[in-house]
């Protein structure tokens, strides 16, 4: 049943076991707090804007906010409430609101530059359907399947679906650099190394890099929170 833990996730992920699980544990419970409270901020600053552009960016970040940092709570929940009955549930909310999370960042920047066009989230949309597709296929064409290639079929959709959303967004941004100029220019590039510290520090947080095993844990479960925390400080702080 695919309903527990992987084996090769650390014991302290989100759990305050010890010295490394409470960091883990208390910094992405505040990454969660600093995601939902700009978010809502963003959707203050939403109503105030004449701009439709403008308002379109803030309602997109105020959501990608919200639902990222509720996705982050349902991480932290999955591990923490009886995973043996509930993991499966957990992770499969968390990754779909975070995943609306980054559609709407999608939504709200490409509505910026392109005024008529949904080339990105068609694209998005597209990446996600065929790697759906191709993981059913071949979880029905296959007999035999164990638990554990089931788990790494579904992680690659999540990882190329996620991949692919943050690739887009990295590429409007840069878009959206060359398009300004001045104090919105600055603001944006520094926007733009924020997301990436913080896109990086997602990757860093995933399954795959978590299993390996010759990585200090102090790294995984210390480091990681603290740099992807200061990747979204940055980008937030540059979006008022």
């Amino acid at each position: 049943m695919l309903l527990q833990i992987p084996e090769t996730m650390p014991d302290e992920h989100y759990r305050p076991i010890n010295i490394h699980g409470v960091i883990n544990l208390y910094a992405y419970i505040i990454y969660a707090v600093l995601l939902i409270g700009f978010g809502i901020y963003f959707f203050i600053q939403a109503k105030k804007q004449e701009l439709e552009s403008v308002k379109r960016l803030k309602i997109g970040l105020g959501i990608f906010g919200v639902c990222y940092g509720a996705s982050r709570i349902l991480f932290i929940l999955m591990f923490n409430i009886n995973p043996d009955l509930f993991y499966n549930m957990f992770a499969a909310l968390a990754y779909s609101v975070g995943m609306v999370g980054f559609t709407a960042m999608i939504w709200a920047l490409e509505k910026v530059k392109y005024k008529k066009r949904y080339f990105f989230l068609i694209a998005l949309a597209t990446t996600i359907i065929v790697i759906i597709s191709a993981a059913i296929v071949i979880n029905l064409t296959l007999t035999g399947i164990t638990a554990t290639e089931l788990r790494v079929s579904m992680l690659y959709v999540i990882y190329i679906g996620s991949g692919v959303a943050m690739i887009l967004i990295i590429f409007l941004y840069i878009s959206l650099i060359k398009l300004s100029t001045g104090i919105v220019r600055k603001k944006a590039i520094y926007s733009f190394l924020g997301l990436v510290i913080m896109t990086i520090g997602i990757l860093l947080d995933s399954q795959l890099f978590l299993a390996v095993e010759f990585i200090p844990i102090w790294v995984k479960m210390d480091l990681v929170p603290i740099v992807t925390i200061i990747g979204y400080l940055l980008f937030a702080i540059n979006q008022l």
